[in-house]
């Protein structure tokens, strides 16, 4: 099979020189890696020289399948080829105006610096300008993606090299991306968390000086607002779709389904930046506790849809418990703060245990109890407290 797609990479009709390397990517994504490791030899080559075909949509498309391919190859052999494949996509993404050729060309150098890692530090410095160059200007309506894989590609190369090297351009990214309006389309908005989420990983405690640009609108999402209902002009008819809630505080509210996925988002987001900074996320513990606190207990007619956010948010906050406690220590004070996110978790929790009847969500709750139990540590509960909760968790 790989014999014939690869005999038809140079058809003279462009039509089937796309259709061939689609199937090539697809083998790659299907075969991996036994493909790869016996055919990068004659494969890696091809595409290398099928990037220049006349034709954009079948040089885009060589860049598509070289992602499905060079995913999966080891380090070693994408060091062989790097220097060969960069020049290549820097190349194209300078000369060409073709927007699916610089959004291939983007993901591709994505790809090179998610395997070779530490190695791609080489190139970084000539690549970051022109992502930024490319943020910069890339406004256009149609642009959206091509400014969100660009977003895309800076963090990815900034786990690849380190925060020392990527700090200073991280802050020229976060600055963009803060640029971004709240209500941008939904593809661009999600490669910015994600964006964001890899640059936390990188920095860690260092994208702090971040978090009060980018919690409000994270706290935002979680809100389950009445307005949520308003009809929005343009919505297809699966977005007019509405659930009732009842909030934590036994607010009663319409929420668009759609809406879950958008706040499912945002806890995800927050977990990760809790997790990652920890001690260093402790002065933003309470306002994202404040935030959270009417997930806790929340329920619905169509539980399935909020229980994954519901999940997501006991871990969550498990994490806050950590964060406080670590951040308390780091600053010499008492583990207070901890102790009072346990307390009120234990509380709210155990009030809707006491209600909830279903097998799944009472293992999410029990699990989230043994999560904020591990994260407050020992000595928080004295014996009373622990006998008692014990006696309350045999009665489920």
């Amino acid at each position: 099979m790989a014999k014939l797609l690869l005999a038809h990479a140079d058809h003279p009709h462009p039509r089937v020189r796309y259709t061939s390397l689609h199937a090539l990517g697809q083998m790659a994504n299907d075969q991996a890696p036994h493909f790869q490791d016996a055919w990068h030899g004659t494969v890696m080559p091809m595409l290398l020289q099928k990037m220049d075909d006349p034709i954009d949509r079948v040089a885009a498309m060589a860049m598509s399948a070289f992602v499905s391919f060079g995913e999966e190859l080891e380090n070693a052999l994408m060091i062989q080829y790097a220097s060969g494949f960069m020049n290549k996509f820097v190349g194209r993404l300078q000369t060409s105006k073709h927007r699916m050729v610089q959004e291939e060309s983007i993901t591709s150098i994505a790809v090179v610096a998610g395997v070779i890692e530490k190695d791609f530090a080489q190139y970084y410095d000539g690549i970051m300008p022109l992502l930024k160059q490319l943020i910069m200007n890339a406004k256009g309506e149609k642009e959206s993606r091509l400014r969100g894989k660009a977003f895309e590609c800076m963090s990815l190369l900034g786990l690849a090299v380190g925060k020392e090297k990527f700090l200073p351009d991280a802050k020229e990214a976060v600055g963009e991306m803060l640029k971004t309006p709240l209500e941008a389309d939904d593809l661009q908005r999600e490669y910015i968390k994600e964006a964001s989420e890899r640059i936390c990983k990188c920095l860690k405690g260092d994208f702090a000086p971040f978090l009060p640009h980018l919690l409000p609108g994270l706290f935002k999402a979680l809100k389950l607002e009445v307005d949520d209902a308003a009809a929005k002009p343009g919505a297809d008819d699966d977005d007019d779709e509405f659930i009732t809630v009842t909030t934590g505080e036994g607010k009663l509210v319409k929420v668009r389904t759609s809406k879950f996925e958008e706040l499912q988002q945002a806890v995800q987001t927050l977990a990760t930046y809790c997790t990652t900074m920890e001690g260093a996320f402790f002065d933003y513990v309470p306002q994202t506790a404040e935030a959270l606190l009417p997930l806790l207990s929340a329920t619905d007619d169509v539980s399935m849809l909020c229980d994954e956010a519901r999940s997501t948010a006991f871990q969550t906050w498990a994490s806050l418990i950590k964060c406080a406690r670590t951040g308390a220590k780091d600053r010499s004070q008492p583990p207070t703060l901890a102790g009072e996110l346990l307390r009120t978790f234990l509380q709210r929790i155990c009030a809707a245990m006491q209600q909830d009847t279903d097998p799944d969500s009472l293992r999410d709750a029990a699990d989230g109890i043994a999560e904020c139990l591990k994260g407050v540590g020992p000595g928080c509960l004295n014996s009373q407290e622990v006998m008692q909760l014990v006696q309350q968790m045999f009665k489920f």
